[in-house]
């Protein structure tokens, strides 16, 4: 018996010692996968920092240019909102003007609208009845000194509007409304200041 335990003990030592042979080479073998995968790690971290370096520049022009933006588009909100309260000061200005200085405004405008001198001229009820006459003899007066047959006539329509006139020349009419030349000038102007802006 003594043969067989010798025996026994004999693969019982090699068993034992090819275990250990196998853990020491799976110990070093994940030891090389542990190295190696930290240092793909370290490699990779490395390549993060590096991309994130040559980016910055790329990154801070693109903030620099988004703030620009913003300021740009800050600057277009102020000059607009000042160019609409300037706009609603000329209107109460035009439409609060002496009578003078207001049937003279119109006549400029009827002769601009009617270069060729005939036309019907439409106002308000309200300005047809205070300053009516006044227009159409104003306005063939502008036309005489141009050396320009003046037929322009008050029209028997009125319109309700804030201030201004309309001149008919057969179908067609030219709106000569201060809230529509005043509308029209504000569109020029603000897209003049957005063309400047952007």
């Amino acid at each position: 018996m003594h043969g067989i335990e010798t025996i026994i003990q004999k693969i019982l030592s090699d068993a034992r010692a090819e275990a250990a042979e196998v853990a020491a080479a799976a110990q070093g073998e994940a030891q090389g996968i542990t190295a190696a995968a930290e240092k793909a790690a370290q490699a990779k971290a490395n390549d993060i920092i590096e991309r994130a370096k040559a980016d910055m520049p790329e990154v801070r022009r693109r903030r620099e240019s988004v703030a620009e933006l913003e300021a740009r588009k800050a600057q277009l909100a102020i000059k607009q909102e000042l160019l609409f309260e300037a706009f609603d000061k000329a209107r109460t200005t035009l439409l609060e003007m002496d009578g003078e200085n207001y049937t003279k405004l119109l006549c400029r405008l009827a002769a601009e609208a009617a270069p060729n001198g005939f036309g019907e001229i439409i106002l308000s009820a309200k300005d047809r009845e205070a300053y009516g006459k006044e227009v159409v003899k104003g306005t063939n007066k502008l036309f005489a000194a141009a050396g320009v047959e003046g037929k322009m006539t008050l029209s028997d329509q009125t319109r309700e509007v804030a201030g201004g006139l309309v001149v008919k020349q057969g179908q067609i009419e030219t709106n000569c409304l201060i809230d529509t030349l005043l509308r029209l000038g504000k569109e020029e102007l603000s897209s003049q200041i957005a063309g400047t802006l952007f």
